[in-house]
C-alpha cells in the first residue's frame, strides 16, 4: 500500500535486499513481504546495468550491460569483471544504507524519522547479489548479519575479503551450486 503508515511506535530492524546479475529487486518480494510482515523494514535494490531492467525516478530505462560480465571471456578476464561486478553492487549496498540513514533523520520521508533501527540492518542477496553482500559485510560495520543465497563467492581473491566475516553469515546453496 503506498504512503502507508508506520505500525506503532517500535524502531523496527531493516534488511536490504541485493539482486543477482540479470536480476531485479522485487524478484524476491515473497520474502520480502513475508519479514515485513514480522516487522522489518525491508529494502530492495536495483543494481542499474547489472539488473534485468531499471526504471530511473525520472522515468528513463537502463537496460542489462552484458559487457559487463562477458560469457565468452577468458578466465582471468571474467574473473575481473565479476570482481569488478560485486565491487559496483557492494558501492550500491553502501550507497542505500547511506540513504537509510537520511531516511532516518527525516531528510526523505518523515514517516520513517526515528523509525528505523540502524544499529540492527541484516543484507541478502542472491548469487552476484549475495557476492556483493559478503563483501559488505567484510568492510562495513553497519552490516550486523548476511545471507548468501547462491552467492557468487568462488573464487574470492584475499585482495578483495582478506579474512574471515565477524558477524553471523549464512551460505545457502541449491543443489545445482553444490555439485558446479
Amino acid at each position: 500500500v503506498e504512503g502507508a503508515p508506520l505500525a506503532g511506535t517500535a524502531r523496527y530492524p531493516v534488511v536490504v535486499y541485493s539482486h543477482g546479475w540479470n536480476g531485479f529487486r522485487a524478484i524476491n518480494t515473497n520474502q520480502m513481504e513475508a519479514l515485513a510482515s514480522h516487522g522489518y523494514v525491508a529494502v530492495g535494490i536495483d543494481h542499474t546495468y547489472g539488473a534485468l531492467v531499471t526504471v530511473l525516478a525520472d522515468g528513463r530505462v537502463a537496460l542489462n550491460n552484458p559487457a559487463a560480465l562477458p560469457d565468452d571471456a577468458p578466465d582471468d578476464v571474467y574473473q575481473h569483471a565479476s570482481e569488478q561486478l560485486e565491487a559496483t553492487y557492494a558501492a550500491d549496498v553502501e550507497f542505500v544504507l547511506d540513504q537509510l540513514a537520511r531516511l532516518d533523520a527525516g531528510a526523505v520521508d518523515p514517516r520513517f524519522a526515528g523509525r528505523l533501527d540502524l544499529g540492527r540492518i541484516g543484507l541478502f542477496g542472491h548469487s552476484t547479489g549475495g557476492g556483493a553482500i559478503a563483501l559488505v559485510c567484510s568492510r562495513d560495520p553497519r552490516c550486523k548479519a548476511g545471507l548468501g543465497m547462491d552467492a557468487w563467492v568462488v573464487p574470492v581473491p584475499k585482495t578483495v575479503i582478506p579474512g574471515p566475516l565477524r558477524q553471523p553469515f549464512l551460505f545457502m546453496r541449491s543443489e545445482i551450486w553444490a555439485s558446479a
